[in-house]
């Protein structure tokens, strides 16, 4: 009996099996839940392996998409890192553009204010 666990991983494994055995076609692939032992059983018959070479090309395979998943994950933090620090940039010159404009224009900035304290009051009125 296979050690081999069946988990969300399952579709990247199939892709890489795909690539890798371009014999084994969908079916041969299709995990159905309770049933583990047939699609292990189908892919040691396609590919002429006995239970522990499956279980080690399998094992692989999963350490294969594991490593993978990790350099996505690295990748999107590294991506949401400069996003993030892009978006403070712009906001510091946000503010830096709305204090120049207030000192420079100190009437329009009153009124402003005003027109939206009071357009704020009329919506949050109860």
């Amino acid at each position: 009996m296979s050690t081999f666990q069946f988990n969300h991983h399952w579709s990247d494994i199939q892709s890489l099996l795909k690539d890798r055995f371009q014999k084994l076609a969908h079916e041969d692939l299709n995990y159905v839940e309770g049933r583990a032992e047939e699609l292990l059983y189908r892919l040691r018959e396609k590919l002429s392996l006995n239970a522990e070479e499956l279980e080690v090309l399998l094992s692989s395979l999963y350490g294969e998409v594991q490593h993978t998943l990790k350099d996505k994950v690295a990748e999107t933090k590294a991506q949401v890192g400069e996003s993030y620090a892009k978006v403070c940039s712009q906001m510091k010159d946000w503010r830096q553009e709305g204090r120049e404009y207030v000192r420079s224009n100190p009437r329009e900035s009153l009124v402003a204010a005003l027109f939206a304290g009071f357009v704020a009051g009329l919506l949050f009125r109860r």
